[in-house]
């Protein structure tokens, strides 16, 4: 009885963190930490090595690379049983730090840092895993070693019309979003985001459009420090951009 209540409980503690991480594969330089009841006081912070293999104390190495958690802790349990060192082992392992199989998420994501990738993993489900990318945030920016920078609209990873798998080692960034300043004779004068494609005529409606004193006439546009002609109101706005709406001459 007393048994079956140890292994209930063992059982009970290691679910949370198993469901997290169960279809993770294990690599080299994953940080892990092992739970042998009846065997160690303490959890075993160990780390698999560059062969693949974790070393632990009567047993020594054991192969976990490609092993989900579970399946390691299976394998680590039949070796202490076949040792004769306990007789029914329960045994807990999770992940400390994904090092093997993980992308670095950044940016304006809830939670930063490391993601670990558990099978085919899609950019939207990466970010989703990251806490969701904040409100007002357009772009995606997706590094990988060896290829060209991809710039992705979040509308397009949303729907899956740009949704592309992630890779171990790839660096996903979340950058603030663009922006654009509106002022003179406008309704309301400030600095605004620019969204997916916006242009000339759209960034003025964010300003309120002209005030009963303003003109869509002769409006000014000053951008990288230099004022440029306005012939097309629907033309696209870019980040840094300075509109200014003059007074309408009666």
């Amino acid at each position: 009885m007393r048994t079956f209540l140890l292994s209930a409980l063992a059982l009970f503690l290691g679910s949370a963190a198993q469901a997290q991480t169960q279809g993770y594969e294990l690599g080299p330089n994953d940080q892990i930490e092992v739970m042998i009841y009846g065997q160690t006081e303490e959890p075993l912070a160990l780390r698999v090595t560059e062969r693949g293999t974790v070393t632990l104390p009567l047993i020594g190495a054991v192969e976990a690379d490609g092993q989900s958690p579970l399946q390691f802790a299976e394998r680590v349990a039949q070796k202490m049983k076949a040792g004769g060192y306990l007789k029914d082992p329960i045994v807990n392992v999770e992940v400390l730090s994904y090092q093997s199989k993980a992308a670095t998420v950044l940016g304006a994501v809830e939670k930063p840092g490391l993601q670990p990738i558990i099978g085919p993993e899609p950019l939207s489900r990466l970010l989703a895993k990251a806490g969701g990318v904040r409100a007002g945030h357009e772009i995606v920016v997706l590094r990988r070693p060896g290829e060209a920078v991809r710039t992705l609209s979040m509308s397009d990873v949303a729907s899956g019309v740009a949704d592309p798998v992630v890779q171990p080692g790839d660096v996903i960034h979340v950058p603030a979003p663009r922006r654009f300043f509106i002022y003179g004779q406008v309704q309301s004068p400030g600095s605004y985001a620019i969204t997916e494609k916006m242009t000339l005529r759209q960034a003025l409606a964010f300003g309120g459009g002209p005030s009963n004193a303003g003109s869509e006439r002769g409006l000014k546009l000053y951008r990288g420090g230099q004022e440029r002609s306005v012939g097309d109101l629907e033309a696209a706005v870019q980040d840094g951009d300075v509109i200014f709406v003059p007074e309408r001459f009666f």
